[in-house]
């Protein structure tokens, strides 16, 4: 992404401050999960079509497989890096229960953005031995 790209998409996600968490809801300023909130930034973005929808999921999911849903479904639009490769704009995935279930956006400068159910939309600080152990990073392929 260029610096101007890079600037909208750090806007854009920022502008779903303050929204609360709801499972599989995707109403800005209102309620969002961690995989809408996802959805709905690249949508704004431009990064996925405006009428894509994931498959319905229970809440629970990731406590009851060790394959990710989640990773399957973001092979359509990404591909895996490498961490120490990581860019603003692309995906962490967390290791919650049994598999990665749990999404953030990668701000730049260790700091990342997602819908947590405590919180809502939330900016943070990453943990870097957090990273190493219980994620994996993602890039969407039709973004530079």
């Amino acid at each position: 992404m260029t610096e101007k790209e890079e600037k909208k998409f750090i806007e854009e996600c920022r502008s779903w401050l303050g929204t609360g968490w709801m499972h599989a809801v995707c109403v800005k300023g209102f309620r969002v999960d961690c995989v809408h909130y996802i959805i709905g930034v690249a949508k704004n973005m431009g990064w996925i079509p405006v009428d894509y929808e994931p498959e319905p999921y229970p809440h629970d999911w990731a406590l009851h497989q060790t394959e990710s849903r989640l990773v399957n479904e973001l092979h359509k639009y990404c591909q895996l890096v490498k961490i120490e490769n990581i860019k603003i704009g692309d995906l962490i995935l967390y290791k919650f229960g049994k598999c990665n279930s749990h999404i953030a956006w990668y701000l730049g400068e260790g700091k990342a953005i997602h819908s947590a159910e405590d919180t809502g939309v939330e900016e943070f600080n990453m943990q870097t031995e957090m990273l190493a152990e219980r994620t994996i990073v993602m890039r969407m392929r039709n973004k530079k």
